[in-house]
């Protein structure tokens, strides 16, 4: 064993190239017995076993509000999904619909168009309702300056009458 030199002005001590400090002894009453080695590690066998025994009130209302919290986080996220989903589910359906709609109202139009026989209307325009073809000189063409839209609340002006107010 190497040789160990003590200093007794401190609580150093040089082994070899090392030098050590000293460990102190706890002073222990005198009135109490020291506890044995085996009663100390039950002890702590004890502590490491039932550790929320030392937790304080504080402590115990911190985690219990911690775990509230993220307890109602989680859940709300939850909620959030589920909410996104059905909002999905439903875009996805009413998405479908207003193309089947669509699709329903392009077929009706289609309908339309091709039951209209113009060379029908023409002959009961002309032949039941006693309607004749205008005459180039009865066509009166009117340009309005101020707006594309026209609305008539009365006679239309004579053509010469529109050519002065130009």
């Amino acid at each position: 064993m190497p040789e160990k030199k003590y200093h007794h002005s401190s609580s150093y001590y040089v082994q070899g190239n090392t030098v050590r400090k000293l460990e102190q002894v706890p002073e222990y009453d005198r009135k109490e017995p020291l506890a044995a080695p085996k009663e100390r590690e039950q002890e702590q066998e004890k502590v490491r076993r039932h550790p929320a025994q030392n937790w304080d009130f504080v402590s115990l209302l911190f985690m219990l509000a911690a775990i509230s919290v993220a307890l109602f986080v989680c859940i709300s996220y939850l909620q959030a999904q589920q909410n996104v989903t059905s909002m999905s589910k439903k875009i996805a359906s009413m998405e479908s619909e207003v193309l089947a709609l669509k699709n329903q109202n392009d077929a009706a139009y289609s309908k339309i168009e091709s039951s209209i026989d113009l060379d029908y209307v023409y002959d009961v325009a002309v032949n039941e309702l006693g309607m004749v073809r205008a005459d180039k000189n009865q066509v009166q063409s009117y340009t309005n300056k101020k707006s594309d839209f026209v609305r008539q609340y009365g006679d239309v002006p004579d053509v010469k009458d529109s050519s002065k107010k130009n």
